[in-house]
């Protein structure tokens, strides 16, 4: 039986060990599982692969770039033309 995380369940251990769920007035039994796999083959579909997600750098001709480096151009004292005019070719 598989429920979704965060389902709201009472554990309940009983005097020989054994625990039980209590699920929406229903009682499961549980078993020790020898060994765990991290993905299950009947309930999940596979590892979801992400795509490697290319960071968008807009040019300096964009208004809200042109003007963010225009503060930074007056902060250090020097206008858009000083900047042109000694830029390397």
């Amino acid at each position: 039986m598989y429920f979704s995380r965060h389902t709201k369940s009472l554990v309940i251990e009983a005097l020989n060990g054994d625990i039980f769920l209590n699920i929406a007035d229903k009682i499961y039994a549980t078993r020790c599982l020898l060994t765990h796999e991290e993905h299950s083959a009947v309930f999940d579909l596979g590892e979801n692969i992400k795509k490697e997600r290319h960071q968008y750098v807009p040019p300096q001709s964009h208004p809200w770039k042109l003007a963010s480096f225009k503060r930074y151009l007056k902060s250090i004292g020097k206008t858009l033309e000083e900047y042109q005019d000694n830029k390397p070719a």
